[in-house]
C-alpha cells in the first residue's frame, strides 16, 4: 500500500509565557491507503497535536511531515491548502457547522475553496447529504436539527473533494451511544467500500478496537502500534 501521511521524528513544542510544553517528543509514524486508524491515549498525551500534524494543520519544530509524499515545509499556505482540501476531509467533535447556513450550504462550503461553481456545489452537495441519509433535512439550520444530525452533516461535508483520508477528531464525543454507533458504522462502511482512509482519535476502547491499526501516545511519544489485520 502507498503512504499517504508520513511523520519522521516529529517535535513540536508550544510557548505558554516564558513556559515551554513539549506537546511531541519525536513521533514517527506512516498511514497507508486505505488503512483504519485509531489514536489513543489520556488526556494531555500529544492527540490534538498528533492529529493536526497528520492533518497538516500544524508545522513541527523538528522533524518533517509529508503529504501524498510531499514535505509540507516545502509547500507555500496556497498550495498547502489546496493539496490539503482535495486530500483531507474533516470531522470534529463539536460539528463546527455554520449557524447561520443551511445544512445544503454547510456542506457546499469545502468546494468553495476549490473553485467550484454554486451549481456544482449544490448538486453535489445534495448528493452526500442523500449519501447520510438526509436528503429531507438539507434546508434546515443546524440548530433545528439533532446533534446525530448534525454529525451526519459534518461527514457529508468532509466527503464533498472525494478526499483520499478521513481525520476525525472524537466524532461521536457528543452523540448518545445509538448515534455514536451509527456514525461508526458509517465510518467503518466507507473504509470497507471505498477505501478510504480513516484516521479517528477516540477515548472509546470499545472504537479502537475495531480499527485495524491502534496507535497509544502518551506524553508526546507514540509508545505501541498494534496492526491487527
Amino acid at each position: 500500500m502507498d503512504e499517504v501521511i508520513k511523520l519522521v521524528n516529529v517535535y513540536k513544542e508550544y510557548k505558554m509565557g516564558k513556559v515551554s510544553v513539549s506537546a511531541l517528543k519525536g513521533i514517527s509514524l506512516d498511514i497507508k491507503k486505505g488503512e483504519f486508524v485509531s489514536i489513543i491515549g489520556p488526556s494531555g498525551s500529544g492527540k490534538s497535536t498528533c492529529i493536526n500534524m497528520i492533518g497538516c494543520l500544524d508545522t513541527p519544530n523538528k522533524g518533517i511531515v509529508y503529504l501524498d509524499g510531499k514535505n509540507i515545509a516545502m509547500l507555500d499556505e496556497s498550495n498547502l491548502a489546496q493539496i490539503r482540501g482535495k486530500k483531507i476531509g474533516f470531522i470534529f467533535q463539536n460539528f463546527n457547522l455554520i449557524k447561520t447556513l443551511s445544512a445544503l450550504d454547510n456542506v457546499s462550503l469545502p468546494m468553495i475553496f476549490q473553485n467550484i461553481d454554486i451549481a456544482t456545489r449544490h448538486k453535489i452537495a445534495k448528493k452526500y447529504l442523500s449519501l447520510v441519509g438526509l436528503e429531507k433535512r438539507m434546508h434546515h439550520m443546524p440548530s433545528e436539527m439533532s446533534g446525530g444530525e448534525q454529525q451526519r452533516v459534518a461527514i457529508a461535508r468532509s466527503l464533498v473533494n472525494d478526499p483520499e483520508v478521513l481525520l476525525c477528531d472524537e466524532p461521536t464525543g457528543n452523540l448518545d451511544s445509538k448515534n455514536g454507533k451509527n456514525i461508526i458504522d458509517f465510518l467503518l462502511k466507507l473504509n470497507r467500500e471505498q477505501n478510504k482512509t480513516i484516521i479517528i482519535v477516540t477515548h472509546d476502547n470499545e472504537i479502537a478496537k475495531i480499527t485495524d491499526i491502534e496507535l497509544l501516545l502518551k506524553d508526546g511519544q507514540l509508545i505501541k502500534k498494534r496492526k491487527k489485520r
